[in-house]
């Protein structure tokens, strides 16, 4: 018996599975993040930059850093500026121990 979602439930599947990729962290499955970030799609891109928000370390620091330059939609630039100050200000306590 196969149940098929429906598209609110398909929404909320994706977004919980970006948020524990975040969690995940690691270089698998930031590349999946990273490739999300860079769709074409503007919903897989707020998707990846909320995702982001788990991430810490240089590597998603850099991704999210490389999003922000190059994203032209102002309310995704705004998605993507939370986890990257988040992201940076980790990594750089981590460094200064």
């Amino acid at each position: 018996c196969q149940k098929d979602f429906t598209p609110d439930q398909k929404l909320k599947l994706k977004q919980e599975a970006m948020a524990a990729l975040g969690k995940i962290g690691g270089p698998v499955a930031l590349l999946k993040l990273r490739d999300l970030l860079n769709s074409e799609d503007p919903q897989e891109r707020m998707m990846a930059a909320r995702g982001y928000s788990g991430a810490s370390g240089r590597v998603a620091t850099a991704d999210l850093l490389i999003a922000l330059k190059g994203e032209t939609d102002t309310s995704l630039k705004s998605q993507i500026i939370l986890p990257w100050e988040t992201s940076a200000a980790v990594w750089m306590l981590r460094r200064s121990r």
